[in-house]
């Protein structure tokens, strides 16, 4: 499995169709192609723990694209010099 991830719009789809060979992908779904892309979609599903065991074991070479969610991290130093 590749996972790649980052964050929203920096072309993460374009670098694993350009450098990975993805072709084809499931967007926001655990589906039936060798790419999820939009993982973060998916794991709204009520049955995303379940269906992503399985899919691992039919695909285990599969790249799974998601979004960096959170705000990102600020170093206190960097705190500090806006004191």
């Amino acid at each position: 499995m590749i996972l790649v991830t980052g964050g929203m719009a920096q072309g993460k789809l374009d670098y694993a169709m350009s450098r990975l060979g993805v072709t084809d992908y499931d967007d926001g779904v655990v589906g039936d192609t060798d790419c999820i892309y939009n993982l973060q979609k998916a794991v709204m599903n009520e049955d995303f723990d379940s269906r992503l065991d399985e899919y691992i074991m039919l695909h285990p070479h599969c790249v799974i694209i998601c979004d960096e969610i959170g705000s990102g991290t600020v170093s206190y130093t960097h705190l500090r010099a806006h004191e």
